[in-house]
């Protein structure tokens, strides 16, 4: 998306609407949720829109698939994009993030990380981890934030393998859930 049309402040510029998440999925896409859970949608360059439901969590990835998480924890992938309608899908989050083929990855409500095998109709596995959040990149490296506040990393192909304290600076795949996840506490 080019934002040569937006206002630059220090390198960022401001886009229109007011959300609490967002994430950027395929061809610029974005989709986001406001504080009263409403969901909204926009192309590059087009106005938001409204869909259906109400998420506290939203993701996307590359592909253009889309997950979320409302604020009873259940969680739902939507079917058929922009048009198309939410699924349940079985288990408890508190958020989640998305890789590539609906390889998500989240926060289970007793704090445990958990993958999802198999993708719509697969299952959760737990990775014998915890942690507050947890962020999947489309190269299939996962973050997430543990109980300690320090950042671990793992390779999404390392289901039960043991998660290794992340040192080094982190990518830009983190960066936007830790900067979430450090303005709310």
């Amino acid at each position: 998306c080019p934002l040569s049309a937006f206002r630059s402040y220090k390198g960022w510029s401001v886009l229109p609407g007011k959300l609490m998440q967002i994430s950027i999925g395929k061809g610029g896409r974005q989709w986001g949720v406001a504080r009263n859970h409403t969901i909204w949608t926009r192309a590059c360059s087009g106005n938001w829109v409204n869909i259906p439901g109400r998420l506290k969590n939203i993701a996307t990835n590359a592909q253009g698939q889309v997950w979320g998480v409302n604020r009873y924890n259940d969680i739902y992938v939507r079917i058929g994009s922009v048009k198309g309608s939410w699924r349940h899908i079985g288990g408890k989050l508190l958020n989640l993030s998305l890789g590539p083929n609906h390889g998500v990855w989240g926060i289970g409500t007793n704090h445990h990380i958990y993958a999802r095998v198999g993708g719509i109709n697969g299952h959760w596995v737990d990775t014998r981890g915890m942690g507050y959040i947890v962020t999947v990149g489309q190269s299939g490296d996962v973050y997430t934030i543990g109980m300690n506040r320090r950042l671990y990393w793992k390779n999404a192909k390392n289901l039960h393998g043991r998660s290794e304290e992340h040192t080094s600076e982190p990518s830009h795949d983190q960066i936007s859930y830790a900067v979430f996840f450090l303005k709310k506490k």
